[in-house]
């Protein structure tokens, strides 16, 4: 249907015809997959935060690896929204994900050689 629909919308002879449009639009379709899967994986991840109490889906999370992958692909896109490169993060969606608690680096900073001698130095003072 989506392919139909890119058809007519681009001029070319196509099986999609405007009542079909109107049906599938009263249906609720979704003539964007990509938008129709993340919203998919959002509410997934709803979920996961009402049972569990917080957003961290593990890398490897044999109930639902998709929404792992998912997750990891949200922190890889942020990274290239925050860095001016092209992404398919959105800042609408940036914010979707933060009203859920969605952590964005979840690995620890690991603290310069600096901060660990200047540390060091403190303690034995």
């Amino acid at each position: 249907q989506r392919y139909q629909y890119k058809l007519l919308r681009d001029g070319k002879p196509s099986t999609m015809t405007e009542d079909r449009i109107i049906a599938l639009n009263s249906l609720g379709f979704s003539w964007n997959s990509h938008e129709a899967v993340w919203e998919e994986r959002l509410a997934e991840l709803k979920m996961f935060r009402r049972n569990h109490g917080h957003c961290n889906i593990p890398s490897i999370y044999e109930p639902n690896q998709k929404l792992s992958t998912w997750c990891k692909c949200q922190r890889r896109q942020h990274k290239l929204l925050i860095a001016g490169k092209r992404s398919n993060m959105t800042w609408p969606r940036v914010a979707r994900l933060e009203e859920l608690g969605f952590v964005w680096e979840i690995r620890p900073q690991v603290p310069s050689t600096e901060s660990v001698a200047e540390a060091i130095h403190h303690f034995l003072e």
